[in-house]
């Protein structure tokens, strides 16, 4: 237990804390070192590969004995500019690797991207859909989760709304919100306008018109 709180400690100041402060003082130099900033680039990529790796792995892998201390040497290695492993690692198989399988990487984000923001707008839609039976007392409509499917996998619904991209990352969002107004728009101001008139009188209103129902007129005139 004590080598375990140890390692993750360690693992923590070398993998994270030191190297998040060395970025700062490379980025707050002006003009920022080319060299620091290449460096640590490298770094956040290879760190950010191994991490990314180790959450879907570290569970098989655990329980080798010693993993915790061998894995602080290691971040160890990547992290002090002394030993410059994370450079290496970059430059013999990372990057390599990166330059094989660009296109095929690029391909499959642009379609887990597309997928993943159809899916959340298919939510979006089913949660509007849901609060507005029920402020307009209608039953709750039920989507399955079959239809919900059907409607991923249709490649041309996927590229209705494009997702956003780094050269305009507010068009999908922009697209998204005006397919939504254009399609409850008019009912939500619709079922507003029958609420708005089916709210009873003013109890002012109601108090004038019973002054009149109490008026009387005299029938005499002395």
């Amino acid at each position: 237990m004590f080598f375990f709180l140890t390692s993750r400690v360690v693992s923590s100041l070398v993998a994270f804390l030191y190297p998040g402060y060395a970025s700062y003082k490379t980025l707050s130099q002006r003009p920022a070192s080319e060299k620091d900033l290449e460096r640590w680039l490298m770094y956040w990529c290879v760190l950010g590969c191994v991490v990314g790796v180790e959450y879907i792995a570290e569970w098989v892998v655990s329980w080798i004995p010693f993993y915790y201390t061998l894995k602080t040497i290691f971040l160890l290695y990547i992290a002090l500019p002394q030993l410059q492993g994370s450079s290496y690692l970059y430059r013999s198989h990372l990057q390599p690797f990166f330059r094989t399988h660009e296109s095929q990487i690029d391909n499959t984000l642009a379609r887990v991207k597309a997928r993943l923001y159809a899916f959340v707008q298919q939510r979006m839609r089913m949660m509007w859909e849901q609060a507005s039976a029920i402020a307009t007392g209608q039953a709750v409509p039920q989507a399955t989760t079959s239809a919900v499917s059907r409607e991923l996998e249709e490649d041309d619904r996927l590229g209705a709304v494009p997702p956003p991209s780094l050269a305009n990352p507010m068009g999908g969002a922009m697209a998204l919100a005006s397919g939504l107004w254009m399609s409850y728009g008019p009912g939500l101001l619709a079922n507003g306008m029958a609420l708005m008139s089916q709210v009873p009188q003013p109890a002012k209103a109601r108090e004038v018109e019973g002054e009149f129902e109490e008026v009387q007129v005299p029938s005499d005139v002395d």
